[in-house]
């Protein structure tokens, strides 16, 4: 003899049963709400294929909503079609309601109105309907239905609601208020760590011309001043090509020297002249563009006051840098060898 305990375990399982093998489930969350206080209503259609489904294609999934629950008058809402998979219907997204839809014929398909604090008119039968084709290749269908049920919140409810909404308002307050603390102490700590920076960095770029002041008198020998400019020649002997004495006097701030006036060619001779270091000291000035046309390659300037040596320039194509020998200027390779007495001659504006 089954006890009314039994029974009840029976049906349940007899109803766990039959709600998994449906191929059309109409699913609510929460089934049962409170109007206005509940966050959120969702309301879906969820169709499974698989081999024993009712449908074998599935052309559409529609939900449609009856507030009478005697004799229900269904109402279309929305509605999902497998040919543009877009959601028609008589409700649309906004700020209180999502809606969402996909149909899949080889797993699931799904169509899902959510409402933000449900209100009374959400009270009602949900009938959801899978249309298609089944297995014969007939047009086919299949319907269930879900009850939503709400009620309206008692007056302790609303309270409890209201303390739990001026409690988070007053919680709100207390973390903006932190947050804004916060920010300010950021801000100082940032302007802190930004003057430390500032510091550091005078500190470093202090350094740095002080180690590229010393590691420029241990290359060269300075001139004097000479209008707002110095002239540095190489102290030592370099096996160089001519962009690489190009690249040590941009390194230092300068360029290979330019001789812009007649003063200044007769400083720049009687300053290598004096020195005698080498034979050959390397200037700024080539015709590699076109021969016998004489350029500075900072200035992009046609080099004027040349004081050629008997017999030069003579090289041709093979000779396109400019170079003292002795108080003379030659045209000379651009490439040096490790026997040849060989310096170069930067301008660096001070």
């Amino acid at each position: 003899m089954y006890t009314s305990r039994t029974l009840d375990i029976v049906l349940l399982l007899i109803v766990l049963w039959t709600f998994l093998r449906a191929d059309l489930i109409t699913n609510i969350e929460p089934a049962e709400f409170q109007i206005g206080l509940t966050r959120s209503l969702k309301v879906e259609c969820l169709y499974r294929r698989d081999k024993n489904s009712t449908l074998t294609f599935l052309m559409s999934l529609s939900l449609f909503f009856s507030p009478s629950t005697k004799e229900p008058e269904y109402t279309d809402l929305v509605t999902i079609n497998s040919f543009d998979s877009r959601v028609y219907g008589n409700v649309a997204n906004s700020s209180d309601t999502e809606i969402f839809g996909s149909i899949n014929n080889t797993a699931e398909s799904m169509l899902r109105i959510v409402w933000k604090y449900p209100q009374e008119n959400r009270v009602g039968v949900y009938r959801c309907e899978a249309n298609g084709i089944n297995q014969m290749g007939k047009p086919a269908s299949t319907f269930s239905t879900s009850l939503a049920s709400g009620s309206f919140p008692r007056n302790e409810q609303v309270v409890d609601a209201f303390k739990k909404l001026t409690d988070l308002v007053e919680q709100l307050q207390a973390d903006l208020k932190s947050s804004n603390q916060n920010v300010v102490n950021i801000d100082k700590t940032l302007e802190k760590q930004s003057e430390d920076l500032n510091l550091f960095q005078n500190k470093v770029n202090t350094f740095n011309r002080k180690a590229l002041s010393a590691l420029k008198y241990a290359i060269f020998y300075p001139s004097h001043l000479i209008d707002g400019r110095r002239y540095w020649l190489t102290n030592r002997e370099y096996f160089f090509k001519g962009t690489e004495a190009e690249a040590f006097c941009e390194f230092f701030g300068g360029y290979l020297a330019e001789i812009d006036s007649d003063k200044e060619r007769d400083i720049i001779e009687a300053y290598v002249k004096n020195n005698g270091l080498f034979d050959v000291v390397y200037v700024g000035g080539t015709d590699e563009e076109q021969e016998g046309v004489w350029k500075y390659k900072h200035s992009n300037t046609t080099v004027k006051y040349l004081n050629w040596e008997n017999g030069e320039p003579n090289g041709g194509r093979g000779e396109n840098c400019l170079a003292y020998h002795i108080s003379q200027l030659y045209d000379i390779t651009c490439s040096f060898f490790p026997y040849n007495k060989v310096g170069f001659l930067c301008e660096i504006p001070e």
